[in-house]
């Protein structure tokens, strides 16, 4: 379902379920974050949706926390994501220890290659965006992940697009990433 305009980049509260059929291959940007092959398999048959929970505090601060939900039994994961510019370190069973930024960014100002550009929307194009990146604090894995995320009109409906990109050593990888909209989130 496309998403509706009332939802924006300041409000991603819902249910936002990730179009594979509209989205790239997520293979190489999981390998290169040392994510296992069977894992990996794993990840790309599920269905995958984001649970999205948005919340500004009293000091004008957002955050942002995702419940990464796969069917299959794949055991999901929790994001939560500051987005104030700052530096913070979390630890999951796919990721391991890693520390992340996430801000608020007008699109124009962003400073990414072309894979991280978007076909954005208007709204988008003309308005803001969220930069995350995330990077191993521990070793585990030496990549850093850069994700730009803002609305795309695409065939005609509007979704969810996170451009990513993972970069280790001399490889690098890139994909899109679209969600639907499927409700606010229970």
């Amino acid at each position: 379902m496309a998403a509706p305009y009332s939802k924006s980049i300041r409000d991603l509260n819902g249910i936002w379920p990730l179009n594979k059929s509209l989205s790239g291959d997520i293979n190489e940007l999981l390998r290169l974050q040392d994510v296992p092959w069977l894992l990996r398999r794993g990840i790309m048959m599920s269905r995958i949706a984001l649970h999205t929970f948005q919340q500004v505090d009293s000091s004008g601060v957002t955050t942002i926390t995702i419940h990464n939900m796969a069917s299959g039994g794949i055991k999901g994961t929790t994001e939560t994501r500051v987005v104030d510019g700052d530096s913070r370190e979390h630890t999951d069973y796919i990721w391991g220890h890693v520390k992340g930024l996430c801000r608020f960014m007008p699109t124009g100002d962003t400073t990414t290659d072309d894979k991280l550009s978007g076909d954005w929307s208007e709204e988008t194009r003309e308005g803001e965006c969220i930069v995350d990146e995330t990077s191993a604090v521990d070793g585990s894995w030496s990549s850093v992940m850069i994700k730009v995320w803002g609305f795309e009109i695409i065939d005609n409906s509007r979704y969810l697009v996170r451009h990513v990109t993972v970069k280790r050593g001399n490889e690098s990888s890139s994909a899109k990433l679209v969600y639907e909209y499927n409700g606010p989130t229970p």
